[in-house]
C-alpha cells in the first residue's frame, strides 16, 4: 500500500478503510507480520461466491417445481381414477369398482367402497323387488275383486228392475237403489287402488333403472301412440292436441317404452287435472323453433348453447289453478298431489322425473304458464340422436 498500515502490534484481524489487516509476531521477537487484503477484492469474491452458490439453486427451483407437479399428478392419477369410477355410481349403477392398479393406501378405501356398494346394491334390490313383487301380486286380486263387485251391482240392477215391474211400491227398490249406489263407489275406490299399484309398478321399474338404454328411435310415434291410447283421434272434440309443424321424424337417444310411460304419466296427469272439454296442448319443436318458454330456460355459457341447439323441446300444457310455488317445487315427490280433490295417486310426476333424470332429460315445471295468468306446463328437452353416418 502506498501508506504503512496503522494496526496494533498484536496478533489478530483488523479493518482499515480500505484494507483487512491480519496481524501475526514473526520468528525475530520485535518483528511482527502484516498481510493486507484489500476490501473491494474480498467484497467481490464474496459476491461471486454467492452467485455461484444461489444462481444454480434458482435457475433449479422452476424445474423442480415442474417435476414435484407431475410426481404428485401422477401418484395422484390412481386417486382421480377411483374418484371417476365413484362418481359413476348411482342408483341405476351399483357395480363395484374394478382393480385399478391402486397403492396400498388406497386399495384399503376400494374394498370398502365395493362392500358398501354390495349393501345397498341388497338393499336396493330387496326393496324395489318387494314393491314390484307386491304390485304384481295384487293384480288378481284386485282384478277379481272389481269383477266380483261389477257382478253384485249387475245383480242388484236386475233385482231392481224386477222389483219395479212387479210391485212399485215395495221399499225392495229402495234398498237395491242403496245398493247399486255403494257398489258404484266400491267399484271406484277398486279402479283408484288399480291406478295406484300399476302406478307402484311403473315406480319400482324406473327406480330400478329400466331407462338407463340409449337406443335411437323416434319420439314422434311414441307420443302419437300414448295420446291416441288416452283420447281416441275419432272424437269429434279430441282433448289431447299434438303441434309438430313441419317435423316428420325425430330421433332421439333414450329407451323407447321408458319413453311412453313418461308420456302416459304427463298426459294422464294433464288430462286429469284440465276442466272438462279443455284441451291438453303438446307442443314439439327443435332449435329451430323453439318456443318463448323454452328460449326463456336456455342457459347463456358457450358450451351449453351448443348442446341447446341440438335438442328437442317437448311442451305438455293444461288449463288449472295457478300452483304455490312450494308446492310446485315438491309436485315430482311421491304421493304429492297438486289438487286433493281430484283422483290421483301422486305417482305420476314422480315417474316422469325418475326416467327423466334416467335418459338425460331435462324436465321443468311451470304454474302459472309462463304469459299467462293460470295453468300448468311441462317442459321436456331431449338430446337429439347424431345423424346417422
Amino acid at each position: 500500500p502506498a501508506t504503512r498500515f496503522t494496526v496494533p502490534l498484536s496478533s489478530g484481524f483488523y479493518m482499515l478503510p480500505q484494507f483487512r489487516v491480519y496481524v501475526t509476531p514473526a520468528a525475530q521477537v520485535d518483528r511482527f507480520i502484516l498481510v493486507g487484503e484489500p476490501r473491494l477484492h474480498r467484497t467481490q469474491a464474496t459476491h461471486k461466491a454467492i452467485l455461484i452458490a444461489v444462481l444454480p439453486i434458482i435457475g433449479s427451483v422452476p424445474c423442480i417445481w415442474l417435476l414435484v407437479i407431475w410426481i404428485v399428478r401422477r401418484g395422484l392419477r390412481p386417486l382421480v381414477r377411483l374418484q371417476d369410477e365413484i362418481r359413476e355410481r348411482g342408483s341405476g349403477n351399483l357395480k363395484p369398482v374394478p382393480e385399478l392398479a391402486l397403492p396400498v393406501e388406497l386399495s384399503t378405501i376400494q374394498v370398502a367402497v365395493n362392500s358398501l356398494l354390495e349393501r345397498l346394491q341388497k338393499a336396493l334390490s330387496a326393496e324395489r323387488a318387494f314393491a314390484a313383487n307386491a304390485a304384481h301380486e295384487l293384480r288378481n286380486p284386485i282384478a277379481a275383486l272389481l269383477a266380483q263387485a261389477q257382478m253384485l251391482r249387475s245383480i242388484a240392477l236386475r233385482k231392481a228392475s224386477d222389483a219395479a215391474t212387479t210391485k212399485p211400491e215395495n221399499d225392495t227398490i229402495q234398498e237395491a237403489a242403496n245398493t247399486t249406489q255403494r257398489l258404484d263407489a266400491l267399484i271406484s275406490q277398486i279402479h283408484r287402488l288399480s291406478r295406484t299399484v300399476e302406478k307402484l309398478l311403473q315406480l319400482s321399474r324406473a327406480v330400478a333403472g329400466t331407462a338407463l338404454r340409449r337406443d335411437r328411435f323416434d319420439l314422434l310415434p311414441v307420443l302419437h301412440v300414448v295420446a291416441d291410447e288416452l283420447d281416441r283421434p275419432d272424437h269429434a272434440c279430441p282433448r289431447i292436441v299434438i303441434e309438430t309443424g313441419d317435423l316428420t321424424h325425430l330421433d332421439v337417444l333414450g329407451d323407447l317404452d321408458a319413453a311412453g310411460i313418461l308420456f302416459r304419466n304427463l298426459l294422464e296427469n294433464a288430462l286429469r287435472h284440465s276442466p272438462q272439454g279443455s284441451p291438453v296442448q303438446v307442443h314439439v319443436s327443435t332449435n329451430a323453433a323453439v318456443p318463448p318458454c323454452c328460449v326463456a330456460e336456455v342457459p347463456a355459457a358457450a358450451g351449453q348453447a351448443q348442446a341447446v341447439e341440438q335438442s328437442t323441446c317437448v311442451t305438455i300444457q293444461n288449463t288449472c289453478p295457478p300452483l304455490a310455488p312450494d308446492l310446485l317445487n315438491r309436485l315430482t315427490d311421491p304421493f304429492v298431489r297438486g289438487n286433493a280433490s281430484t283422483e290421483g295417486s301422486g305417482l305420476g310426476l314422480a315417474i316422469a322425473r325418475t326416467i327423466a333424470r334416467q335418459m338425460a332429460i331435462r324436465m321443468d315445471l311451470f304454474s302459472p304458464i309462463p304469459g299467462q295468468d293460470d295453468g300448468f306446463m311441462v317442459q321436456l328437452t331431449f338430446q337429439k340422436a347424431p345423424p346417422r353416418a
